[in-house]
């Protein structure tokens, strides 16, 4: 719950269905154990994230762009979460999970499932802009539909039992099923490439080139954060279309190129600016304008651009 604090929705979910059909909701929130468990499970967490969002301040911009609960009134909402639902397991096996809680007896398991249901449910319903705009979100599917999918496969090997009488008849239809669930596996979103290769050797020259300063600004890929380590650099990101579109959700006012680079220049004076994310920078128009105009260029390859920011030269924009 402290390296990943989502976990608590299923978790707690569980936790909470399986008290509630042994002991009753009444008799289950009087219970001392059901403190003590979330007492001792959370208190390390909750000291870390409210020391972040409250105290520090280091978590506030990110619980701020989580919660949003005016989208759960908006149209593309629900369908953009349940496509990255199918995204991560598939219309079968979700309708599957769902169907096989109904074929649980009643009693621990069936609650066992709910609860996990439930956890994911109100997850998505907290993280309202990440469930409908990240994948690896739903991760949590993973496990859950396995779970909920056992009466359904109980029920195809019964149903072998007394259709293929014979082990080799039975080995081929389980083989069968074995090989489709593999062709899926191969290409199931959570199967990526790792893309080092295209991110370190850039980044070894960009930190040569700027001298590994901590003075920039730079519009990279995961926030900046790859390029950041392996260039051994700091400064500051420049936000993507998307995370743009994210401040505006929560209400902040749209800002053009110009004042949002004149914001961080009073803070922290840049002197270099640079661009790996070459589809990013070719989608702020604004930004192209504004660099190319009005600051030359130090280093350009097919990887990256490099712009310095220490005195302006006016150049042509292509």
């Amino acid at each position: 719950m402290l390296v990943k604090p989502i976990c608590i929705f299923p978790i707690a979910g569980a936790f909470l269905s399986l008290a509630i059909s042994k002991h009753g909701l009444h008799r289950s929130m009087m219970r001392r154990d059901v403190y003590v468990f979330f007492g001792v499970s959370l208190l390390p967490t909750a000291i870390y994230y409210v020391h972040g969002m409250f105290i520090g301040g280091f978590l506030k911009s990110q619980a701020h762009s989580s919660f949003l609960p005016h989208l759960w009134f908006e149209p593309s909402f629900w369908p953009r979460w349940l496509r990255l639902a199918r995204s991560m397991i598939g219309y079968p096996a979700l309708a599957g999970g769902l169907l096989g809680i109904a074929m649980f007896r009643v009693g621990p398991a069936r609650a066992l499932v709910m609860g996990l249901w439930l956890g994911y449910l109100v997850l998505g319903l907290v993280f309202t802009y990440h469930i409908a705009t990240h994948d690896y979100y739903h991760l949590l599917l993973i496990p859950i539909a396995a779970v909920s999918l056992g009466p359904i496969g109980a029920s195809i090997l019964n149903r072998l039992q007394t259709t293929c009488p014979r082990w080799y008849s039975r080995a081929a239809v389980v083989g069968v099923l074995v090989v489709a669930m593999l062709l899926w596996m191969h290409r199931a979103p959570w199967r990526r490439e790792s893309n080092a290769p295209m991110i370190v050797p850039p980044a070894l020259a960009i930190g040569e080139v700027v001298n590994h300063s901590d003075r920039t600004i730079f519009l990279a890929h995961g926030y900046g954060r790859p390029l950041a380590y392996h260039a051994e650099i700091a400064g500051v990101n420049w936000p993507s279309t998307g995370e743009q579109r994210t401040q505006r959700m929560r209400g902040r006012a749209p800002l053009s190129a110009n004042e949002r680079f004149e914001q961080i220049r009073q803070r922290t004076s840049p002197d270099y600016f640079i661009v790996t994310d070459g589809q990013q920078f070719d989608k702020q128009r604004d930004l192209r304008k504004l660099l190319f105009t009005q600051f030359p260029i130090l280093a350009q390859t097919e990887g990256y651009l490099i712009f310095d920011l220490r005195g302006k030269d006016s150049t042509d924009a292509p």
